[in-house]
């Protein structure tokens, strides 16, 4: 996961981001590029090796995790953890780690109940 995000950062083109982002306006991608320049790569050295590593533990108050479909950053394992400590979980079918930005629709439906 570490070496793809590495990749990503500092070799994405906007084509590239248009190719794994179809939905996304011209905007969107700019702000990604943009994010990616000011993105210090060494923070990656210090990630964790799973994502079960940096899972929160169990929530205070009730709490909700939109997931992407598929998750880039949160594995079905990780998922099925952050439900076992009390979490809700929603998935927003057909999206990317930006869930509002492929489908604010589904986005602002899987809130229902939560704001």
């Amino acid at each position: 996961m570490r070496e793809f995000l590495r990749t990503m950062v500092t070799g994405a083109t906007p084509a590239d981001i248009r190719e794994a982002n179809p939905r996304w306006s011209d905007a969107d991608i700019d702000a990604e590029m943009a994010g990616f320049a000011h993105f210090d790569v060494a923070l990656l050295d210090t990630a964790p090796d799973s994502a079960a590593d940096y899972l929160p533990g169990p929530p205070a108050r009730p709490s909700l995790v939109q997931l992407a479909d598929p998750s880039l950053t949160i594995p079905p394992e990780a998922a099925a953890e952050l439900e076992r400590r009390g979490y809700q979980l929603h998935t927003v079918p057909g999206t990317g780690h930006c869930i509002h930005r492929d489908d604010l629709e589904g986005f602002l439906r899987s809130l229902d109940g939560w704001i």
